[in-house]
């Protein structure tokens, strides 16, 4: 899949990117390779819920 509009993508990717690991140097993520994954199942379901 690839998207329509390249430059949505790259505004959303260095942001995005930066989150992931300054939440890995907090050790709210663990890197897996090139996987992220939340270290609390707590945190992880309450980013998952939808907004109110």
């Amino acid at each position: 899949m690839t998207d329509a509009n390249p430059s949505v993508h790259n505004e959303f990717h260095g942001p995005m990117m930066s989150f992931l690991k300054d939440a890995h140097e907090r050790n709210l993520l663990r890197a897996t390779g090139p996987v992220y994954r939340f270290r609390h199942a707590r945190l992880q379901e309450r980013l998952a819920r939808p907004a109110k």
